[in-house]
């Protein structure tokens, strides 16, 4: 009998393969819808184990769940302290804040459904590891992206 995670699995009718965020390393991801009208995004990240994608800051309120695996986020707070947390399989979270952050995954990685809302088109910044903005990401950004997979 074959066993399969979670994340292996169609979500939407329809397998959406997973596909790397642009040159960055140790994670991959997949679209699962975009609403540009209600600027909306649900996506999962899949990191591979100890890996972390980049500094980032959410303009809206992010809901996610962990599907598998552990979820570590080192949230850089306004004194230039670092918080670290730890979600595990299962945990759900709504975070209304916009500090700068990095997350990833646990040992054994991670698999964690993300649901983005914004109150403009603007949904995130990407930031270098000084906290500069490198690129502000839209909804027309994911849109695109979506579109082209």
């Amino acid at each position: 009998m074959t066993i399969m995670a979670i994340a292996d699995y169609p979500v939407t009718g329809r397998d959406i393969p997973w596909k790397p965020f642009s040159f960055y390393e140790g994670f991959v991801y997949k679209l699962l819808d975009v609403d540009v009208e209600r600027r909306t995004v649900e996506m999962m990240l899949k990191f591979e184990p100890s890996s972390v994608c980049f500094y980032h800051r959410h303009l809206g309120p992010v809901a996610s769940v962990v599907l598998e695996g552990e979820h570590h986020i080192e949230e850089i707070q306004d004194d230039g302290s670092r918080l670290t947390k730890v979600r595990r399989a299962g945990e759900f979270t709504m975070s209304h804040g916009s500090h700068a952050h990095i997350e990833g995954g646990g040992e054994t990685g991670g698999v964690i459904f993300f649901s983005f809302r914004a109150d403009q088109d603007h949904i995130y910044d990407i930031m270098d590891p000084e906290l500069n903005i490198v690129r502000e990401v839209s909804v027309q950004d994911f849109k695109a992206a979506i579109d082209a997979w």
